[in-house]
């Protein structure tokens, strides 16, 4: 029994590095990953500046460096994962464009107000763990998930986890570090609690992205986002 959970465990971490260099490639650049989702990108100065410290805490502890840290512009949270494109399938990057303009149009009726409290219940080597402060909150959230869900023909993950993501790890660590990681986290888990404990999230917004550096309104298209460069992809 110890060696399947072993495995499984084995497995799992190299499910998340492959998903990982999906997004960047090994010298830790941005690759091009095209897709849309729904997210409150955060313009709380104080809240962003927490993120930060913790980020930087992160990067002087000297255990990350198999990690690959985001920019703290990019820093939001994701309410509805929707779509990303496999490029290796699109010809005419002109189909991509198309398919954004058909969720735009699927999703027109959707109420964007949702003004619920999120509350930090941990911080792991990769993510701020994020839940709805309130029973309200919480409803809520339920209720604007299914709407979308349903509006796009998708199956809403009811497991899925709000999050705020601070790294992609691209390469495993040896077991020792590991647990010098999780000691860690641990720490500044209790050490940022509190102020992490009322997060408005008042109105995401539907985005397109073409890496994991800028999530942008769809409105304003994809011309010259991100740092790949979309329009030299063309």
């Amino acid at each position: 029994m110890e060696n399947y959970w072993r495995e499984l465990r084995f497995r799992v971490k190299n499910i998340y590095i492959k998903k990982s260099l999906e997004k960047f490639y090994e010298n830790k650049s941005y690759k091009y990953f095209p897709g849309c989702s729904i997210v409150k990108n955060f313009d709380d100065e104080i809240l962003i500046e927490t993120i930060t410290d913790i980020r930087n805490e992160m990067i002087e502890s000297k255990l990350f460096d198999n990690y690959v840290f985001l920019k703290p512009s990019s820093y939001h949270m994701t309410v509805c994962d929707l779509y990303t494109y496999d490029t290796n399938k699109i010809i005419n990057f002109d189909e991509i464009e198309m398919k954004d303009k058909e969720v735009l149009s699927k999703l027109s009726k959707i109420n964007y107000n949702l003004n619920v409290e999120m509350e930090m219940f941990d911080i792991s080597d990769k993510k701020i763990l994020l839940r709805p402060k309130t029973n309200n909150s919480k409803h809520t959230l339920n209720v604007f998930r299914d709407n979308v869900y349903t509006s796009l023909g998708i199956k809403n993950d009811e497991n899925y986890v709000f999050h705020i993501s601070l790294t992609y790890k691209i390469e495993e660590n040896e077991q020792i570090k590991t647990e010098k990681i999780k000691d860690f986290m641990k720490k500044l888990t209790n050490k940022y609690r509190e102020k992490l404990q009322r997060i408005m999230i008042d109105k995401p917004v539907l985005t397109v992205f073409n890496d994991m550096s800028e999530f942008r309104d769809i409105n304003l298209g994809r011309k010259n986002l991100g740092l790949t460069n979309y329009d030299n992809l063309k």
